[in-house]
């Protein structure tokens, strides 16, 4: 064949490529049926007309395609299949959005669509954190999903007598992390995922991450993740020549990611007196002072630093500590939200539009400090992630209990007042008030109602 000249060349570059689509065969034992479908990729399941894949189990987690097109349903997130229905058209149901709680849209049947579906099974998510144990079972770090790099292909599909089932899932995964030195990384991690669900149980659950190999430079292989993070593998190290005092390193280990640490001669420069805190001694289950939040009165000065705290008891106070009393060191958790307290619910320019009330039902979850600011006048002001339950009454007078997500801004004026919570900023509502909402203009507060 003689070569083709430019223009020939320049026109064979514009021509569309075209490849042959996958065909695949699917028959079932229910019903004689038969199909065939195009465009299913290798890692997915076939649900078409009558026929739903037996290994599409509820309980597990699924992205689902139709196959005509790479866009998902639902958002392209993978949902917990709630259920499979019977008949010729199966409905198909998963579990509803957060914050839908009246009804659920996330639902099709198997013959919705003439071209089928793909479902493509999740086992791992994006914030799923694991704690890292090398070939000998020694923790090495912790470890926390990032994205996939690749799909999650199931490997075996297992059913034990007892009715459980066990999915075996190859993955690779971006991952952050963090080393017992302190030391933080980002790798990608391939390994083998063990995912089961017993008949007792409605949601599947991951048991954990077997085989892996780290593409980096270490390429460290054999190691094991295990779901969740082992404080006990955090390590921090703090000096006191960072905050102007005593030039001592201490390592601290057995701290939450969001406590600060005192120990010996060393205070963390974001506990300071006028604000509530948790103290925990590290490795400890259980806080101290009864595992209530106490307001800091002082801070000693000198080698061991005395912590004197708020007490019921005015004529003999016994809620306080020396820095260095415990030789593992401590973890202070801020705390400013409590069980009780009233917020007016606003919005509009200056927030000026009362919308209703609400009053904190819970306030058990860590609080979490994102932001320390010192202002102009010598005051503090801190901003703390907050995730909380409220009672809330907005305008129909009927009174709905919801979790609110949001920011706590948190100010102390000066170096003899004490701290005050002002507002809750950008609240996040789960509630069935969430509708009655929407249509309100501007952004919404919680701006606190203070009797004193």
């Amino acid at each position: 064949m003689p070569p083709l000249n430019l223009q020939q060349q320049r026109y064979a570059r514009k021509l569309p490529t075209f490849s042959r689509k996958r065909q695949t065969t699917v028959t079932s034992e229910e019903v004689p049926a038969c199909y065939k479908i195009e465009g299913l990729r290798l890692h997915e399941f076939p649900v078409v007309g009558l026929i739903v894949h037996p290994r599409i189990v509820p309980g597990f987690f699924y992205r689902v395609r139709p196959l005509t097109t790479s866009k998902y349903l639902f958002g392209g997130h993978a949902l917990q299949l709630l259920s499979i229905g019977q008949g010729y058209g199966k409905r198909i149901t998963f579990k509803a959005n957060d914050g839908d709680k009246n009804g659920n849209s996330n639902y099709f049947w198997s013959d919705s669509r003439p071209e089928g579906y793909g479902f493509e099974l999740e086992v791992v998510a994006p914030g799923d954190k694991f704690t890292m144990y090398d070939a000998n079972h020694k923790p090495i770090g912790n470890c926390e999903i990032t994205g996939n790099k690749d799909a999650q292909e199931e490997q075996s599909h297992l059913l034990w007598p007892d009715g459980t089932i066990e999915k075996w899932v190859v993955v690779r995964l971006h991952c952050k992390i963090e080393s017992v030195d302190g030391a933080v990384s980002s790798s990608i991690i391939s390994g083998n995922a063990i995912s089961s669900k017993s008949t007792r149980e409605a949601t599947s659950k991951l048991i954990r991450i077997m085989n892996c190999s780290l593409d980096n430079k270490t390429h460290q292989k054999g190691l094991t993740l295990v779901p969740g993070v082992d404080s006990h593998t955090r390590r921090i190290t703090v000096s006191g020549s960072t905050v102007s005092d005593v030039p001592v390193t201490y390592t601290i280990t057995g701290l939450f990611r969001h406590e600060f640490p005192v120990i010996g001669t060393f205070v963390d420069q974001r506990v300071l007196p006028g604000f509530h805190y948790i103290v925990r001694p590290a490795h400890a289950k259980n806080a101290m002072f009864g595992g209530k939040a106490l307001k800091l009165l002082s801070i000693g000065r000198g080698y061991g630093k005395r912590f004197t705290f708020d007490s019921d008891c005015r004529n003999e106070n016994e809620n306080y500590f020396w820095s260095d009393s415990y030789l593992e060191g401590f973890g202070f958790a801020p705390h400013e939200i409590f069980t009780g307290m009233k917020f007016k619910i606003r919005a509009g320019a200056a927030w000026s539009e009362d919308l209703g009330i609400a009053i904190v039902k819970k306030a058990e979850k860590p609080q979490v400090e994102i932001e320390m600011v010192i202002l102009p006048n010598g005051g503090i002001l801190k901003r703390l992630r907050v995730e909380i339950v409220c009672y809330m009454e907005v305008g129909t007078g009927v009174t709905r209990a919801g979790r609110v997500c949001g920011t706590a801004v948190v100010i102390r004026k000066d170096m003899n007042s004490d701290a005050r919570v002002e507002r809750i900023e950008n609240p996040g509502l789960d509630s069935q008030l969430s509708p009655n909402l929407r249509h309100i203009p501007g952004e919404m507060v919680f701006v606190a109602v203070h009797t004193v």
